[in-house]
């Protein structure tokens, strides 16, 4: 199977009407989390694909 390149799991926040974000003091949710950074050659075809 290949990995594609938007197969990333992580958060998503969806508000079904206007929020108006974080109240002060509460900060940004999974500020400290970790992130998964990919570097594209060209569109769509990421250079840390692999092969399987």
């Amino acid at each position: 199977m290949r990995s594609g390149a938007h197969d990333e799991q992580g958060p998503v926040f969806i508000h079904a009407e206007e929020c108006a974000g974080p109240t002060a003091g509460q900060g940004l949710p999974f500020a400290d989390a970790h992130r998964t950074v990919r570097r594209y050659r060209t569109l769509a075809q990421c250079s840390l694909q692999m092969e399987v």
